[in-house]
C-alpha cells in the first residue's frame, strides 16, 4: 500500500512545471510502487482507489466452566459425571458436561460443566460445590485451567 508519503511525492511530481526537477528525482520512487501504479499516476494524475480493508475478525465472547476432574480415560470422567449428577442433582439445572482433551496434556482429559457467562458466576458454583464435598475449580470453556 502506498503511504501518505508517496502520494504526496506524487502529487507534487504533477504539480507543473514549478517543481520539474522534483519529478526526475521522484521516478525511484514510483518505480517502487510498481510500474503499473506509476503509468496510471502519471497518465490520471490520481492513485487508483484503494482495495476495501477486510472487516476485524469478531473476538468470541469467553464462556467459563468448572473444572471437575482430569483422567487417561474419557469413560473414566463419564462415570464420574454420573455420580457427581446423583449429588448435586438440585444444582446441576441447564449445565451441560463435557468430556475435553487436555490443551496442555494431550494424553489427558478433563471434565468440565458450564457454560457460565463470567468467572464470578463459575466460581460461586464451584463455591456451593465444594462446601457439598466436591472437589472443582475454575477453567475456560475449552477446559484450560484459570
Amino acid at each position: 500500500m502506498a503511504g501518505w508519503w508517496a502520494v504526496f511525492a506524487v502529487a507534487l511530481a504533477l504539480t507543473g512545471p514549478s517543481v520539474l526537477p522534483l519529478r526526475s528525482s521522484l521516478r525511484p520512487t514510483l518505480a517502487k510502487l510498481g510500474a503499473s501504479l506509476e503509468k496510471d499516476v502519471l497518465t490520471t494524475g490520481s492513485l487508483p482507489p484503494q482495495s476495501a480493508k477486510p472487516e476485524p475478525a469478531l473476538v468470541q465472547p469467553q464462556s467459563f466452566a468448572v473444572l471437575l476432574g482430569e483422567a487417561s480415560s474419557p469413560d473414566t470422567l463419564w462415570g464420574w459425571w454420573k455420580i457427581l449428577q446423583l449429588r448435586h442433582k438440585d444444582s446441576v439445572g441447564a449445565l451441560a458436561a463435557s468430556v475435553l482433551q487436555a490443551p496442555d496434556a494431550p494424553s489427558r482429559h478433563r471434565l468440565t460443566l458450564g457454560p457460565f457467562q463470567n468467572a464470578a458466576q463459575a466460581a460461586d458454583f464451584c463455591g456451593k460445590w465444594r462446601a457439598a464435598g466436591t472437589t472443582c475449580s475454575l477453567a475456560r470453556s475449552d477446559g484450560v485451567r484459570l
